[in-house]
């Protein structure tokens, strides 16, 4: 949902080279994910460009981190609206490292 941002908003200038922005030193500074999980609220998707489920139209959809568990573990609200029907679940957020990089760059969850 919204830990696309970190990966979305380095999509330009990459065809000139065979390495992913996310792979780039020069973008580590803005890929920190301790940093997005400090961001309180729900937080809504504006916009998709695919469909994410089978079972009906997704009308809203967001995000929430309800608490931290312990480093680097957090406990992850995901809610959507399919057609007039509100649902939502909780999931389990484990912030990763990738690559190179000296704090995690990468919010692993499984979406329900």
């Amino acid at each position: 949902l919204i830990f696309c941002l970190l990966i979305c908003s380095y999509s330009q200038g990459t065809a000139e080279s065979d390495e992913l922005p996310e792979d780039d030193p020069k973008n580590f500074q803005n890929q920190n994910a301790r940093k997005l999980v400090k961001l309180g609220g729900r937080h809504w998707v504006k916009r998709r460009t695919y469909n994410v489920t089978k079972f009906g139209k997704v009308t809203c959809e967001y995000a929430e981190i309800l608490k931290r568990v312990r480093k680097d573990k957090y406990t992850l609200k995901l809610g959507a609206k399919l057609e007039s029907k509100w649902t939502s679940a909780n999931q389990t957020l484990l912030l990763k490292k990738t690559g190179n990089h000296s704090v995690p760059n990468l919010l692993n969850f499984t979406k329900y």
